[in-house]
């Protein structure tokens, strides 16, 4: 028997509201993997940072295709009269599980989400991704070279 248009568009409804479903869990999960990091570079990473240093945290909204809008937090490291913003991109990103932009002053530095959940600082894209493992010194590293010298 030839499946009808109604047959065929209930499928395809089912399909949708699992992949909605599976986004959902996907965006919730970066969201928490995100505070996650947040937690680990204040109470960890800086945990020796001077009185100078300080950590403030914005609300913003993340915009992704095929997911729509979500809320989601700005980290924003102060440090004497300079500033690095961290700002998730969201977890559709090719290669990776999640994106961080980090801004300072003298320019952009990348960190992302691997499929273990691990965060890794981007040292380059061109030919492939480079990924190096997260850590205090690696975000030393970065912030090096985003931010006045």
């Amino acid at each position: 028997m030839a499946e009808s248009i109604s047959d065929f568009f209930k499928q395809k409804g089912a399909r949708r509201s699992q992949a909605s479903q599976d986004l959902s869990a996907k965006k919730n999960a970066f969201v928490n993997d995100v505070e996650a990091l947040y937690f680990t570079i204040e109470k960890e990473y800086l945990k020796e940072a001077d009185a100078t240093t300080r950590v403030d945290y914005v609300d913003t909204t993340i915009r992704e295709e095929q997911v729509g809008e979500y809320p989601a937090r700005q980290m924003i490291v102060r440090v004497g009269d300079e500033q690095v913003t961290f700002t998730p991109k969201g977890f559709r990103i090719f290669g990776a599980s999640g994106r961080i932009d980090v801004r300072g002053e003298r320019g952009d530095g990348m960190l992302v989400l691997q499929p273990d959940h691990r965060w890794g600082v981007v040292q380059g894209i061109k030919p492939t991704l480079r990924v190096i493992p997260l850590a205090s010194e690696t975000l030393l590293g970065l912030l090096r070279e985003i931010m006045r010298p």
